[in-house]
Protein backbone atom coordinates (compact mmCIF):
# COMPACT_ATOMS: atom_id res chain seq x y z
CA UNK A 1 0.00 0.00 0.00
CA UNK A 2 2.87 2.53 1.25
CA UNK A 3 4.91 1.96 -2.62
CA UNK A 4 1.56 2.60 -4.27
CA UNK A 5 1.38 5.45 -2.51
CA UNK A 6 4.66 6.59 -3.13
CA UNK A 7 4.48 5.95 -6.70
CA UNK A 8 0.92 8.49 -7.07
CA UNK A 9 3.44 11.08 -6.60
CA UNK A 10 4.60 10.67 -9.96
CA UNK A 11 0.67 10.37 -11.54
CA UNK A 12 -0.44 13.49 -14.13
CA UNK A 13 -3.12 14.40 -11.55
CA UNK A 14 -2.51 17.01 -9.17
CA UNK A 15 -5.53 15.19 -6.97
CA UNK A 16 -4.27 12.38 -7.07
CA UNK A 17 -0.46 13.59 -5.83
CA UNK A 18 -2.05 15.52 -3.49
CA UNK A 19 -4.21 12.13 -2.15
CA UNK A 20 -1.34 10.21 -1.81
CA UNK A 21 0.49 12.86 0.43
CA UNK A 22 -2.20 13.43 2.70
CA UNK A 23 -3.08 9.28 3.05
CA UNK A 24 1.26 9.18 3.74
CA UNK A 25 0.81 12.04 6.38
CA UNK A 26 -2.10 10.07 8.35
CA UNK A 27 0.01 7.22 8.19
CA UNK A 28 3.03 8.23 9.30
CA UNK A 29 1.43 10.15 12.42
CA UNK A 30 1.28 6.30 13.32
CA UNK A 31 4.45 4.63 11.99
CA UNK A 32 7.66 5.58 12.00
CA UNK A 33 8.72 3.78 9.08
CA UNK A 34 7.00 6.45 6.52
CA UNK A 35 9.31 9.24 6.72
CA UNK A 36 12.51 7.51 5.58
CA UNK A 37 10.49 5.56 2.35
CA UNK A 38 9.94 9.35 1.58
CA UNK A 39 13.29 10.58 1.89
CA UNK A 40 14.11 7.48 -0.33
CA UNK A 41 11.82 8.52 -3.05
CA UNK A 42 12.57 11.76 -3.12
CA UNK A 43 16.05 10.70 -3.43
CA UNK A 44 15.28 8.11 -6.18
CA UNK A 45 13.29 11.00 -7.82
CA UNK A 46 14.89 14.07 -7.54
CA UNK A 47 15.26 14.85 -10.95
CA UNK A 48 11.35 14.35 -11.60
CA UNK A 49 8.83 17.02 -12.20
CA UNK A 50 6.58 15.77 -9.18
CA UNK A 51 9.53 15.49 -6.31
CA UNK A 52 7.92 18.39 -5.20
CA UNK A 53 5.12 16.24 -3.61
CA UNK A 54 7.75 14.21 -2.05
CA UNK A 55 9.40 17.68 -0.46
CA UNK A 56 5.80 18.76 0.51
CA UNK A 57 4.81 15.26 2.39
CA UNK A 58 8.16 15.23 3.90
CA UNK A 59 7.46 18.56 5.32
CA UNK A 60 4.38 17.89 6.47
CA UNK A 61 5.42 14.41 8.15
CA UNK A 62 8.68 16.78 9.97
CA UNK A 63 6.22 19.50 10.97
CA UNK A 64 4.14 18.14 13.11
Amino acid sequence: MIEALLGAFSDQSEFVRGSAASALGNLGNKSDQIKPLVVQWIQQHEDSEFVGSGIDTLWGLVSQ
